[in-house]
């Protein structure tokens, strides 16, 4: 079996509601799973389990509140996210892992073209890539999802959710990296475009890439799945 790519070692995770008299709330609760290249781990479960949880600990978006989440990149150490310093989870941010969040984050006044090329930025120079074939590249992924032209030079704000949603993956996938976690990735798209967006996910598990998601159509899950996860099994219930 190959070596995981990620791994959480008995992960739990709580908040602290302060305008609640600082009530806790047990989110999960020893979370063990690993993934491995070209896997793909789907999260099982209804709403509330913690799936989406899980993909922002592995991120760094929160923090653990016991338990280790190590990422084992192929020219390095593995890093235990949870004690990783800022520097380092914005290197692995960069280099290592994609997120695919239910919302595009958007950038006013920047266009759907430069948001998407400006994941190419950091390897410009170790690329021997210009910036004008990072935007070649660019409109060569929105072309695969179906943006239409004239909205590449446009800021997202005022697109569709659909499109939006495309950008989002868009800009997550003109950049190869290790890992990819997918929260919902086609939850606004039609049939259409989603087997679009499944065809390269496929691609990219092929590839190699390990895929952690959450996805709500139980077919789409099926046909990606290598491994699922009931998350039901991380939670208490009192």
């Amino acid at each position: 079996m190959n070596k995981p790519i990620v791994e959480l070692i008995d992960v739990d995770k709580t908040f602290t509601v302060h305008n609640q008299n600082g009530v806790v709330l047990s989110v999960l609760k020893h979370v063990n799973l690993s993934v491995s290249e070209g896997e793909c781990l789907v999260l099982d479960g209804p709403s509330g389990m913690g799936k989406s949880t899980v993909l922002k600990l592995i991120y760094g978006n929160y923090r653990a509140s016991q338990g280790q989440i190590v990422l084992s990149p192929h020219n390095g150490l593995a890093v235990d996210i949870t004690q990783a310093p800022p520097r380092t989870v914005i290197e692995l941010r960069n280099n290592f892992m994609g997120y695919v969040s239910q919302f595009l984050r958007i950038i006013p006044r920047v266009s759907a073209l430069e948001i998407v090329a400006e994941s190419l930025i950091e390897d410009l120079d170790r690329s021997g890539m210009d910036w004008d074939q990072s935007l070649d590249k660019a409109k060569d992924v929105l072309s695969q999802l179906n943006i239409p032209m004239n909205l590449w030079n446009l800021p997202p704000a005022t697109f569709s959710g659909g499109e939006q949603q495309r950008i989002n993956i868009a800009r997550n996938l003109i950049k190869r990296k290790p890992v990819l976690l997918l929260d919902e990735p086609t939850a606004s798209l039609d049939k259409v475009n989603t087997q679009i967006v499944v065809d390269l996910i496929q691609q990219v598990l092929h590839q190699g890439t390990a895929v952690i998601g959450i996805f709500h159509d139980p077919e789409l899950a099926k046909a990606l799945a290598t491994q699922r996860l009931d998350m039901t099994q991380f939670r208490e219930f009192t």
